[in-house]
């Protein structure tokens, strides 16, 4: 099993298009003058270093058009402009002068592009920073969405959760975001992300990492495995129970993971 951290923080960094209708993809690439053999660029703006990339200015507006194209036959009737601001302003942990840049930014260009989504996106420069980084959440919001309103939260949280792997973060996060709900999140993005087919259930799993831990005494492995089984029991299979039940956000478990 993954570290579910690194898990999570994966899902921003990877643009995924496996939800989205590959008819509707290749249709934006066809309309602006992109071809299918171009997927892979499209897909690399998920990278990290995207931002960095030096592509021609012609290419950068071409994907900003299909990246609009694809959110118009995507979320017919949504507003961009709105999802925009939306996510930046769940954005906390940008300055407060960042923020308000970036929002005099978005409101200028809406003004500019009116209703051309297209025209927005090139406008707000969407492939480079610092409006880059809200493709993580886009992303998250339209691909992992179903995980986020099932468990209770809004798809804008997501903004919370790209620092849950840095140290001390977890505790700020629990401040804004509920402990249960974002347990069972997190499994349930752990579980698209993870391709594997496992022979052992998950408790399984985390009895075999307990056990073959180098970093728990004796005792430390025994009350753990004491936990596990009582919320095992407490779960009766149900993973997003169980999950909550060992309080994977919280030591001991969550240094199992994050070590």
């Amino acid at each position: 099993m993954k570290n579910l951290s690194i898990v999570l923080i994966a899902c921003f960094a990877v643009f995924q298009l496996t939800s989205a209708d590959s008819n509707h993809i290749k249709e934006c690439l066809t309309e602006h003058g992109l071809q299918e053999t171009d997927m892979n660029l499209l897909k690399s703006l998920g990278s990290v270093k995207f931002a960095d990339t030096t592509i021609k200015d012609e290419d950068r507006e071409k994907l900003d058009c299909v990246l609009a194209c694809i959110f118009q036959k995507e979320s017919p009737g949504q507003s961009l402009h709105e999802v925009i601001k939306d996510v930046l302003s769940e954005d906390t942990y940008k300055s407060e002068n960042l923020r308000k840049e970036m929002t005099e930014t978005l409101n200028t260009c809406e003004t500019q592009a009116g209703d051309d989504d297209c025209k927005l996106l090139q406008c707000v420069q969407i492939t480079k920073l610092p409006f880059y980084d809200l493709l993580y959440t886009f992303v998250v919001a339209r691909d992992m969405q179903k995980c986020f309103v099932d468990n209770g939260l809004n798809a804008s949280d997501a903004v919370n959760l790209e620092h849950l792997n840095e140290p001390g973060w977890v505790e700020e996060i629990l401040k804004k975001v509920d402990e249960d709900k974002l347990a069972c999140t997190m499994f349930c993005l752990y579980s698209k992300q993870d391709k594997i087919t496992h022979d052992k259930s998950l408790q399984q799993r985390f009895e075999t990492r307990i056990n073959e831990s180098d970093k728990l005494i004796a005792d430390q492995k025994k009350e753990m495995l004491e936990t596990l089984n009582r919320c095992g029991i407490e779960a009766a299979g149900d993973n997003c129970k169980l999950v909550k039940c060992i309080k994977i956000l919280r030591a001991p478990f969550f240094n199992l993971y994050h070590q």
